[in-house]
């Protein structure tokens, strides 16, 4: 079964995209889902679609490689469109870290400091309010079988990472000094 849908942005009309500055999603194809067999009425659905960027369409399901420091270790960023890439994913605290902010405004952005003509985007940094933050102090592991209470525990570790309501205060693991992020 395939249905067509088109969430409209900015009144635009189906089939057709809003302005191209604009995100927006194209659903192309549902498909019902195989545990219900029900395909509607609250069954999960798989789907293909378009993700509309104004640097460029992105079809899903897709593959997204990670830049961590805006770079692609041992592939050049022309390679990385041979390899089925449409855009490309950085970490934004080890962006802020190095090079930082001010080097990739003078680039131009992200986009243009990765030499890179798609769609670019970062993650949250919430990984690294968890791991630098509650999270430092513990071996962190998908499969903590056997594991004794004292082995999650690194010793001689101080947290580098303090939430409060307003935002988050990180110490650089690079030269110790306190960087503090909010809404």
């Amino acid at each position: 079964m395939t249905i067509s849908l088109l969430e409209h942005p900015l009144g635009a009309q189906p089939g057709q995209p809003g302005d191209r500055s604009a995100f927006h999603f194209e659903t192309i194809t549902r498909l019902p889902s195989t545990a219900s067999g029900l395909g509607r009425d609250g069954a999960r659905y798989g789907r293909t679609g378009i993700i509309h960027t104004p640097h460029g369409d992105i079809r899903t399901p897709a593959f997204v490689p990670v830049g961590t420091q805006a770079a692609m270790k041992a592939v050049l960023p022309e390679q990385m469109k041979d390899l089925g890439a449409q855009c490309l994913l950085a970490n934004a605290f080890h962006l802020f870290e190095r090079p930082g902010e001010d080097v990739l405004d003078a680039a131009g952005g992200l986009a243009r400091f990765m030499n890179w003509d798609g769609p670019t985007f970062t993650d949250s940094g919430g990984f690294q309010v968890m791991s630098l933050g509650v999270g430092f102090k513990k071996t962190l592991a998908m499969d903590v079988t056997g594991m004794k209470s004292d082995d999650i525990i690194a010793k001689g570790k101080e947290r580098m990472a303090w939430v409060d309501e307003d935002g988050v205060t990180f110490k650089s693991p690079l030269n110790g000094d306190a960087h503090r992020f909010s809404a």
